[in-house]
Protein backbone atom coordinates (compact mmCIF):
# COMPACT_ATOMS: atom_id res chain seq x y z
CA UNK A 1 0.00 0.00 0.00
CA UNK A 2 2.89 2.39 0.56
CA UNK A 3 4.27 2.49 -2.55
CA UNK A 4 0.85 3.29 -4.24
CA UNK A 5 0.09 5.88 -1.88
CA UNK A 6 3.73 7.89 -2.92
CA UNK A 7 2.76 6.54 -6.35
CA UNK A 8 -0.73 8.75 -6.53
CA UNK A 9 0.74 11.66 -4.14
CA UNK A 10 3.92 11.72 -5.98
CA UNK A 11 1.63 12.27 -9.46
CA UNK A 12 -0.45 14.32 -8.20
CA UNK A 13 2.37 17.20 -6.64
CA UNK A 14 4.50 16.29 -9.43
CA UNK A 15 1.49 17.82 -11.67
CA UNK A 16 1.23 20.29 -9.47
CA UNK A 17 3.73 22.95 -11.01
CA UNK A 18 2.24 26.39 -12.24
CA UNK A 19 2.77 25.38 -15.57
CA UNK A 20 1.26 21.78 -15.98
CA UNK A 21 -1.64 24.28 -14.23
CA UNK A 22 -1.99 26.08 -17.37
CA UNK A 23 -2.46 23.67 -19.86
CA UNK A 24 -4.70 21.48 -17.33
CA UNK A 25 -6.79 24.90 -17.00
CA UNK A 26 -7.63 24.38 -20.71
CA UNK A 27 -8.94 21.27 -20.65
CA UNK A 28 -12.75 20.63 -19.59
CA UNK A 29 -12.88 17.98 -16.93
CA UNK A 30 -16.15 17.75 -18.04
CA UNK A 31 -15.76 16.52 -21.31
CA UNK A 32 -13.75 13.83 -22.78
CA UNK A 33 -9.64 15.83 -21.93
CA UNK A 34 -7.85 16.39 -24.79
CA UNK A 35 -4.54 17.65 -24.70
CA UNK A 36 -2.46 19.56 -26.79
CA UNK A 37 -0.25 17.29 -28.78
CA UNK A 38 3.53 16.42 -27.63
CA UNK A 39 4.96 18.74 -29.98
CA UNK A 40 2.88 21.82 -29.05
CA UNK A 41 3.29 21.36 -25.72
CA UNK A 42 7.11 21.49 -26.29
CA UNK A 43 6.58 24.32 -28.44
CA UNK A 44 5.37 25.87 -25.07
CA UNK A 45 8.10 25.27 -22.84
CA UNK A 46 6.89 22.32 -21.26
CA UNK A 47 9.56 18.87 -20.65
CA UNK A 48 8.89 16.02 -21.43
CA UNK A 49 8.11 14.88 -17.48
CA UNK A 50 5.72 17.23 -17.63
CA UNK A 51 4.06 15.80 -20.67
CA UNK A 52 3.82 12.56 -19.02
CA UNK A 53 2.61 13.84 -16.18
CA UNK A 54 -0.49 16.05 -17.54
CA UNK A 55 -1.07 12.76 -19.58
CA UNK A 56 -1.10 10.49 -16.20
CA UNK A 57 -3.09 12.95 -14.50
CA UNK A 58 -5.91 13.56 -17.25
CA UNK A 59 -6.64 9.58 -17.23
CA UNK A 60 -4.88 9.42 -20.69
CA UNK A 61 -2.18 7.32 -19.58
CA UNK A 62 -1.24 4.55 -16.86
CA UNK A 63 2.10 5.28 -14.76
CA UNK A 64 4.50 2.40 -13.61
CA UNK A 65 6.10 2.33 -10.36
CA UNK A 66 8.40 -0.29 -9.66
CA UNK A 67 9.70 -0.88 -5.59
CA UNK A 68 9.58 -3.13 -2.60
CA UNK A 69 7.37 -3.20 0.82
CA UNK A 70 9.10 -0.92 3.26
CA UNK A 71 9.04 -3.94 5.96
CA UNK A 72 9.29 -7.39 4.04
CA UNK A 73 11.18 -6.05 1.02
CA UNK A 74 8.72 -7.94 -0.95
CA UNK A 75 9.03 -6.76 -4.55
CA UNK A 76 6.23 -4.46 -5.80
CA UNK A 77 4.88 -2.84 -9.40
CA UNK A 78 2.45 -0.11 -9.21
CA UNK A 79 -0.07 1.05 -12.10
CA UNK A 80 -2.22 4.24 -11.61
CA UNK A 81 -4.09 6.72 -13.12
CA UNK A 82 -6.30 9.72 -12.33
CA UNK A 83 -10.30 9.72 -13.38
CA UNK A 84 -11.99 12.36 -14.36
CA UNK A 85 -15.36 13.60 -12.63
CA UNK A 86 -18.52 13.02 -14.07
CA UNK A 87 -21.73 15.17 -13.35
CA UNK A 88 -21.52 17.47 -10.23
CA UNK A 89 -18.89 15.54 -8.47
CA UNK A 90 -16.66 17.98 -6.06
CA UNK A 91 -13.51 16.51 -5.86
CA UNK A 92 -11.18 17.56 -8.95
CA UNK A 93 -9.06 14.28 -9.10
CA UNK A 94 -9.71 10.75 -7.83
CA UNK A 95 -6.54 8.32 -8.47
CA UNK A 96 -7.04 4.31 -8.60
CA UNK A 97 -4.03 2.34 -8.04
CA UNK A 98 -3.33 -1.55 -9.15
CA UNK A 99 -0.87 -3.04 -7.09
CA UNK A 100 0.76 -6.32 -8.00
CA UNK A 101 2.97 -8.03 -5.37
CA UNK A 102 3.42 -11.70 -7.11
CA UNK A 103 0.43 -13.38 -6.56
CA UNK A 104 -1.15 -10.96 -3.69
CA UNK A 105 -2.78 -8.16 -5.76
CA UNK A 106 -4.58 -4.93 -4.45
CA UNK A 107 -6.28 -2.44 -5.82
CA UNK A 108 -7.39 0.64 -4.28
CA UNK A 109 -9.18 4.06 -5.11
CA UNK A 110 -7.31 7.05 -3.30
CA UNK A 111 -10.65 8.87 -2.82
CA UNK A 112 -9.69 11.11 0.27
CA UNK A 113 -12.82 11.38 3.36
CA UNK A 114 -15.71 9.11 2.48
CA UNK A 115 -18.96 8.41 3.97
CA UNK A 116 -18.41 4.66 3.98
CA UNK A 117 -16.86 2.03 2.08
CA UNK A 118 -19.96 1.70 -0.13
CA UNK A 119 -19.25 1.97 -3.86
CA UNK A 120 -20.77 1.29 -6.90
CA UNK A 121 -19.03 0.70 -10.36
CA UNK A 122 -20.37 0.44 -13.73
CA UNK A 123 -17.72 -1.18 -16.58
CA UNK A 124 -18.65 0.25 -20.36
CA UNK A 125 -22.15 -0.49 -20.98
CA UNK A 126 -22.65 -3.29 -18.23
CA UNK A 127 -25.36 -2.88 -15.54
CA UNK A 128 -24.26 -0.98 -12.24
CA UNK A 129 -22.58 -3.13 -9.40
CA UNK A 130 -22.90 -2.42 -5.62
CA UNK A 131 -19.89 -3.27 -3.20
CA UNK A 132 -19.11 -2.68 0.40
CA UNK A 133 -14.75 -2.07 0.05
CA UNK A 134 -12.71 -1.31 3.03
CA UNK A 135 -11.98 2.19 4.66
CA UNK A 136 -8.13 3.09 5.36
CA UNK A 137 -7.42 6.61 5.68
CA UNK A 138 -8.22 8.03 2.65
CA UNK A 139 -7.93 5.28 0.36
CA UNK A 140 -10.34 2.59 -0.53
CA UNK A 141 -9.55 -1.01 -0.53
CA UNK A 142 -11.99 -3.57 -3.13
CA UNK A 143 -12.08 -6.69 -0.94
CA UNK A 144 -12.08 -8.44 -3.84
CA UNK A 145 -9.06 -7.24 -6.14
CA UNK A 146 -8.27 -10.17 -8.33
CA UNK A 147 -11.82 -10.44 -9.56
CA UNK A 148 -11.94 -6.40 -9.80
CA UNK A 149 -8.54 -6.24 -11.88
CA UNK A 150 -10.23 -8.57 -14.15
CA UNK A 151 -13.00 -6.74 -14.60
CA UNK A 152 -10.97 -3.43 -15.19
CA UNK A 153 -8.52 -5.04 -17.70
CA UNK A 154 -11.68 -6.49 -19.77
CA UNK A 155 -13.38 -3.16 -19.94
CA UNK A 156 -12.78 -0.11 -22.02
CA UNK A 157 -14.01 2.13 -19.61
CA UNK A 158 -15.60 2.03 -15.98
CA UNK A 159 -17.00 4.75 -13.88
CA UNK A 160 -16.85 4.68 -9.72
CA UNK A 161 -19.70 6.11 -7.27
CA UNK A 162 -18.79 6.83 -3.86
CA UNK A 163 -20.10 9.14 -1.40
CA UNK A 164 -18.10 12.12 0.45
CA UNK A 165 -18.89 12.70 4.12
CA UNK A 166 -21.62 14.95 3.62
CA UNK A 167 -23.36 12.18 1.50
CA UNK A 168 -23.17 13.87 -1.78
CA UNK A 169 -22.22 11.58 -4.79
CA UNK A 170 -18.70 11.36 -6.07
CA UNK A 171 -18.62 9.66 -9.76
CA UNK A 172 -14.92 9.40 -11.67
CA UNK A 173 -14.65 8.10 -14.82
CA UNK A 174 -11.64 5.69 -15.98
CA UNK A 175 -10.44 5.02 -19.38
CA UNK A 176 -8.25 1.36 -18.82
CA UNK A 177 -6.89 2.21 -22.16
CA UNK A 178 -3.48 -0.23 -22.45
CA UNK A 179 -3.31 -1.16 -18.94
CA UNK A 180 -3.92 -5.24 -20.29
CA UNK A 181 -0.71 -4.92 -22.42
CA UNK A 182 1.44 -3.22 -19.10
CA UNK A 183 0.15 -5.65 -16.81
CA UNK A 184 0.53 -8.71 -19.35
CA UNK A 185 4.30 -7.76 -19.72
CA UNK A 186 4.82 -7.43 -15.47
CA UNK A 187 6.14 -10.72 -14.11
CA UNK A 188 4.46 -9.47 -10.67
CA UNK A 189 1.24 -9.45 -12.09
CA UNK A 190 -0.06 -13.17 -11.30
CA UNK A 191 -3.52 -12.46 -12.78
Amino acid sequence: MQISRFLLIAVFFLGGSMAVHKVAAQTDSSANTKLPSDEEMHKAGFTDQQIENLKVISNLKWMRVAGETAMEGTKQVAFSTFGQPVGSSKKKNLGIGLVCRGPKTLVELQAGPVRSGNIRLKFDNAPVISQTWTTSGEMLLSREPRALAHQILNARQFKVEFFAPDGSPQVFEFKVLDLKDLVAKEPLCHL
